[in-house]
């Protein structure tokens, strides 16, 4: 093997599954952060929407959307419609709700909703959320993991084959 094709399976086995890892580390919120380290705001929210949206490869996803009156919008999506559609429906209108959400280059998304003063279980709960975050984490760890494993050993397969067929 020559230098150049070394290099560029290190890259495709070693700095692929790290470079997944860095941007689920960088655009998810972090799952074992604090529920007060995040923004927080009581707003009455002026228009409430549920919206499907279409992503890359025709995959499609739910948001509800909060609009606050001062411009301001916050938002939860989930791929699956049911989450979206009992959140959207539970959500009472013309209501102060305490939201805490997480600001991203997509907008504010939503970490958790409760009437304020309430000691009842929350409209969208925090863990809940949370939960959600870590298990998509996991995930991501699983598949980088399965990837670092098999190309390192795809790698030292055809090491070994460009050594034997060297000597």
């Amino acid at each position: 093997m020559n230098p150049k094709s070394i290099i560029s399976c290190l890259i495709c086995a070693w700095g692929v599954p790290l470079a997944i890892v860095i941007v689920v580390r960088m655009f998810t919120p972090d799952p074992n952060r604090p529920k007060d380290t995040f923004l927080a705001v009581v707003l009455t929210p002026n228009d409430i929407r549920m919206e499907e949206k279409r992503g890359r490869k025709n995959s499609n996803h739910f948001e509800v959307w909060l609009h606050s009156p001062n411009g301001d919008k916050y938002f939860h999506r989930d791929p699956n419609p049911e989450p979206v559609t009992d959140l959207y429906h539970r959500i009472p209108q013309g209501v102060p709700l305490n939201v805490i959400y997480n600001p991203t280059n997509e907008g504010n998304v939503i970490m958790e909703i409760s009437l304020p003063e309430s000691k009842d279980k929350p409209l969208l709960a925090f863990a809940d959320v949370m939960a959600e975050y870590s298990t998509r984490r996991r995930v991501v760890y699983i598949v980088a993991g399965l990837w670092f494993t098999l190309g390192t050993l795809v790698l030292g397969g055809l090491w070994k084959v460009s050594v034997k067929t060297a000597s």
